[in-house]
C-alpha cells in the first residue's frame, strides 16, 4: 500500500475523534448561524466558562485598544470584538480545545496560534490597505485564521513523525509546509475536511483545500490570491525580512500592491507584535 493511500485512510480516523461536549456543539451551531444576533450569541457563549474567560481576556488585551475594563462577555462582544470576529475567535478556541497536542513534544501551541492570528491580521489589513472591493475584511480574517487549522489534525494523527519535521524546520529554517508535503502529509486537505465536517460555510473549506495550488479557477480566486500574499506578509513580519526574492515578488504581484506599500504595512504590523504575543497567550490559555 502506498504512503498516499495510507494518508487517505488516516483521514478516516478523524471521524473517530471524541465527540465535542454538547455545550461546544451548541456553540458551533451558533457560530455557523448567519442569522444569530450578538445578544443570542453572547448567551450561548456564556455556557462555556473557558470560552467566556478567554474572550473577555482578548477584549481586555492592548491589541484591541479598548479604554475601559471589560468584565462582561456582552460588553466584549458588542463593544470591543464584534459579531464576526467573536465567531472567528470562538471557532479557533473550540478547535484548540478539541485537539490534544500533548503527544507531539515539538509542537509549539503558542507559535501555531501566533502564526494563525498573524495570518488573519495580515489578510484583513491587506484588504483594507488595497481596497480590494471584491473581498470582505472579516471574511479575509477568518480565512487567514483557519488556513493552517489542518496542522492540528496532522499533529493529532502523526505526533512522532511530525515532531521530527518541527525539529528540522527549526534547525534548517525550512517551511513546515514543504517538509509535510515531502512526507505526503497534506495539512490543507485535512483542514478543509475539518471545516466541512464542522459545517462551516463552503467558502472556507474550499480556500483551505485549494491553497496548495498556485492558481485556482473559481469564484473565490481573489481570496486565494489574498491568502498567498497574507502568508508571505506573515513570514516577512515574523522573520523581519527587509527585501523580497524574485519568487516572493511573483507572489506579491497577485495583488494590486507595490513593494513599497507592502513593506509599509509590514512595519506597522511589526510595531504591534508585542501586543499580538499577549493576545496569543490569552487565546491559547497560556499553553
Amino acid at each position: 500500500m502506498t504512503v498516499k493511500k495510507n494518508r487517505q485512510l488516516d483521514i478516516a480516523k478523524l471521524k473517530n475523534l471524541p465527540v465535542m461536549p454538547e455545550e461546544n456543539q451548541r456553540i458551533l451551531m451558533a457560530i455557523n448561524d448567519e442569522e444569530i444576533s450578538l445578544e443570542e450569541l453572547s448567551d450561548i457563549l456564556m455556557t462555556s466558562p473557558i470560552l467566556m474567560t478567554r474572550l473577555i481576556g482578548l477584549a481586555n488585551s492592548a491589541y484591541f485598544g479598548y479604554s475601559g475594563k471589560v468584565t462582561d462577555l456582552r460588553v466584549a462582544v458588542v463593544n470591543v470584538l464584534g459579531l464576526k470576529l467573536v465567531k472567528s475567535l470562538s471557532l479557533s478556541i473550540l478547535v484548540g480545545l478539541t485537539f490534544n497536542s500533548a503527544s507531539c513534544k515539538r509542537f509549539d501551541s503558542q507559535r501555531f496560534w501566533r502564526d494563525a492570528l498573524l495570518t488573519a491580521i495580515c489578510a484583513q489589513t491587506l484588504v483594507k490597505s488595497t481596497k480590494f472591493k471584491s473581498l470582505d475584511a472579516n471574511t479575509a480574517y477568518t480565512s487567514g485564521m483557519v488556513l493552517h487549522i489542518g496542522v492540528l489534525a496532522v499533529v493529532f494523527l502523526y505526533p512522532e513523525e511530525v515532531a521530527e519535521l518541527f525539529e528540522l524546520a527549526e534547525q534548517d529554517a525550512l517551511e513546515l509546509d514543504q517538509l509535510m508535503m515531502g512526507k505526503a502529509i497534506d495539512q490543507y486537505e485535512l483542514g478543509g475536511y475539518l471545516l466541512e465536517r464542522w459545517k462551516l460555510p463552503a467558502l472556507y473549506s474550499d480556500v483551505v483545500e485549494e491553497y496548495r495550488l498556485d492558481k485556482v479557477d473559481y469564484a473565490d480566486a481573489d481570496l486565494h490570491a489574498l491568502l498567498k500574499v497574507a502568508s508571505l506578509l506573515r513570514r516577512v513580519v515574523r522573520d523581519d525580512q527587509q527585501s523580497l526574492s524574485a519568487e516572493e515578488n511573483a507572489i506579491l504581484n497577485l495583488l494590486p500592491i507595490t513593494e513599497g506599500q507592502f513593506f509599509l504595512i509590514k512595519e506597522k504590523l511589526a510595531e504591534k507584535m508585542d501586543d499580538l504575543n499577549v493576545l496569543v497567550q490569552t487565546m491559547s490559555g497560556g499553553k
